[in-house]
């Protein structure tokens, strides 16, 4: 709506809410079993919201906003700044805990407009384990942990041997300096978000795991 007022031009918008997901792929192909897939974006609009947003993904998925991570369980809740969301990016990751093929859709709900949904997510969790013992990608996963996590500044990864390979990366894929410390390796110098670690052997084998900066 626009107005004109003693020479002055003035719009009015009204409130509004959507999403975009025009750029979005939500084939996630084959994951291994307590590995992260790459991530996939979508972005969250709105003007005149009234309360906060909440981003609800099917089982064996999680969404971040890069600070907060959201899954079917606890949903992601967004709070607009003065009833505003500017393309808010919205980060979804297949996380299989389990064989299986996985899918469903994302709900982004908030009070006095429709849902919207993104339909159409799919996944399949793989294990590769190989001899036994719980070994998976040539790695223990069943004893490898990463304390604590969430991360303030340094965390050590356990039960690693020594001559495996550590590398950082986030979401959109970018790779991030980590430097070690003796056992521990420091982030401190990076942003609050999500990462993933990715701990690779001389043989080739790797194995992904997610960590939370605060």
């Amino acid at each position: 709506v626009e107005y004109r007022l003693d020479n002055i031009l003035v719009y009015e918008t009204q409130p509004f809410f959507e999403v975009d997901d025009a750029t979005f792929n939500g084939d996630f192909q084959q994951v291994d079993v307590g590995s992260t897939s790459a991530a996939s974006t979508f972005f969250v609009s709105g003007f005149g919201l009234t309360d906060d947003v909440t981003i609800t993904p099917p089982a064996q998925f999680e969404v971040t906003d890069g600070t907060n991570v959201g899954t079917a369980s606890s949903p992601l809740v967004v709070s607009p700044t003065d009833g505003i969301l500017d393309d808010v990016a919205i980060e979804v990751t297949f996380v299989p805990t389990e064989e299986g093929t996985f899918g469903g859709s994302i709900t982004v709900a908030t009070t006095g407009f429709d849902d919207q949904t993104i339909s159409g997510l799919s996944g399949t969790g793989v294990d590769d384990s190989s001899g036994g013992g719980g070994t998976v990608l040539g790695l223990d996963d069943s004893k490898m942990a990463i304390y604590p996590n969430p991360v303030g500044a340094t965390f050590v990864i356990s039960n690693i041997e020594s001559d495996v390979n550590v590398s950082l990366y986030g979401l959109d894929g970018t790779r991030h300096t980590l430097q070690r410390r003796g056992d521990s390796y420091d982030i401190s110098h990076l942003s609050q978000g999500v990462y993933v670690l990715r701990i690779s052997t001389t043989e080739g084998d790797q194995k992904t795991l997610r960590i939370i900066k605060e």
